[in-house]
């Protein structure tokens, strides 16, 4: 075998690849519904529409607020689900495929990382399905799945780091912009003032100290991108410099992640959280995240104990899927945004002839049922937690009526902020606007009428 060769074909912890499918998937599913969802209002509005490539716009239509929430809710169901497990693989390549549609449709999802999630979520899908029970977490398996994802992860930071190289980020100018630097001494310093005041008392120049941020920030990357090239064989060919490569890059990973989160300097949504996570399953150790899977492992023997009730295991087999189905479609009443309905019907019918397929393996598949059941059911609950029971639907009519307001078209805006006004939490109430859009409304009233 040629170097290259085992390199892609390098064997690994099994554990990463349980942990890797477990935690992206939840993280995507949060991302989906928390984040994206709330700002389906702007498709479709005006009629106009510019995706990410032109041959898109050539073969799909103008989108729609209900086409893209519908995805979206799809994409975070059918990631909770692969989450929770099982996941087989077309289910995985159909995520990945759902997810890259909902932000390649239109220029209204300009966020670079969107890119990253997609390519993760393609080699996520070259990587064993690891069962939460009846598999050994730390035996050694191979494939290119894990060593793609580190690679990938590796050229984003390496190429960040590059990009940083260029004289503007070098002075520190650029930072200073992005943390709203302040004069020392003033009322509302910028977020790395405080820092910055420490090391000049200590008696650096502030220039020094800026360009020591920046070039601090710049070796960070660098280093985590050396972390994660090195990081595929460390299981198989644990040399010492090797862990210390691997481990120095999960260092830098979580530090630099979490002060551009403490700090708020880059408006990235839950990127930090994503890269984070994956340090930690692909830079760190794998006995800790072994020893974390003992507790999912007892979780799931207590769920998926043997039927001992006296009902035949036929009719649970039948039941336990047709009620968790139905409780998926009737959820889509319940969600208050466009695109609920369709999708969760669309999603209760994939997973009816997911448990119709199970219900063809006799006795045995009856385990399998019952998990699909279950999957179902915990994914329809959380689903309707954080779409109904959060101030996503308080925020998506928000930013509907906001978008609509700047277009000029007040009356659909009016309508649309009292409808948002219906779900709007505590101390974000939008009636001062409701009552500015009326009295606007009104004046336009009174002067078409002197006409």
């Amino acid at each position: 075998m040629s170097t290259v060769s085992g390199f892609w074909l390098t064997a690994y912890r099994r554990v990463r690849a349980f942990w890797l499918l477990r935690a992206l998937y939840t993280l995507l599913a949060a991302d989906l519904w928390l984040e994206m969802a709330e700002h389906g209002g702007r498709y479709g509005i005006g009629g106009f529409n510019v995706a990410h490539f032109a041959l898109l716009d050539e073969w799909l239509p103008v989108p729609t607020a209900s086409a893209y929430v519908g995805l979206v809710i799809t994409s975070g169901f059918v990631s909770l689900s692969l989450a929770l497990g099982p996941a087989p693989r077309w289910l995985r390549l159909l995520l990945a495929g759902t997810y890259t549609l909902t932000w390649m449709m239109s220029l209204h999802d300009s966020y670079q990382h969107h890119y990253l999630l997609s390519w993760l979520l393609v080699w996520c899908a070259a990587l064993p399905d690891v069962p939460v029970r009846g598999a050994r977490q730390d035996t050694l398996v191979r494939g290119w799945g894990l060593p793609m994802t580190c690679v990938t992860c590796a050229i984003v930071y390496g190429f960040t780091g590059i990009a940083k190289s260029e004289l503007e980020w070098r002075s520190g100018e650029v930072l200073q912009a992005l943390t709203h630097a302040r004069p020392p001494g003033a009322a509302e310093p910028g977020k790395f003032d405080a820092a910055r005041d420490l090391l000049v008392q200590l008696g650096l120049s502030e220039a020094t100290v800026w360009q020591l941020f920046a070039l601090s920030t710049i070796a960070l990357q660098w280093t985590i991108a050396l972390g994660y090239l090195a990081a595929p064989r460390r299981d198989q060919d644990a040399a010492r410099w090797r862990v210390w490569v691997v481990t120095l890059g999960l260092l830098a990973a979580f530090s630099f992640h979490a002060v551009a989160e403490i700090f708020q300097v880059f408006e990235i949504g839950l990127f930090s959280y994503y890269m984070m996570v994956v340090a930690l399953v692909l830079l760190g150790p794998s006995a800790p995240l072994t020893l974390a899977v003992r507790p999912v492992h007892w979780l799931s023997e207590r769920l998926s104990a043997e039927n001992d009730t006296g009902v035949p295991i036929g009719l649970t087999r039948f039941w336990g899927p047709a009620l968790s189905v139905g409780m998926l479609a009737a959820i889509g009443h319940v969600i208050p945004l466009p695109g609920a309905r369709v999708a969760c019907w669309a999603l209760a019918l994939l997973w009816l002839i997911r448990a119709g397929i199970s219900l063809r393996g006799g006795a045995l598949a009856h385990g399998v049922t019952q998990q699909i059941a279950l999957n179902a059911a915990a994914c329809t609950f959380v689903m309707w937690l954080a779409l109904t029971q959060t101030s996503v639907p308080f925020d998506y009519y928000r930013r509907t009526a906001g978008e609509l307001q700047r277009m000029g078209r007040l009356e659909e805006a009016l309508s649309t902020y009292r409808l948002a006004e219906r779900y709007a939490p505590a101390g974000r109430s939008r009636a001062a606007t409701i009552r500015e859009i009326q009295r606007e409304l009104s004046r336009d009233s009174q002067h078409r009428r002197q006409q």
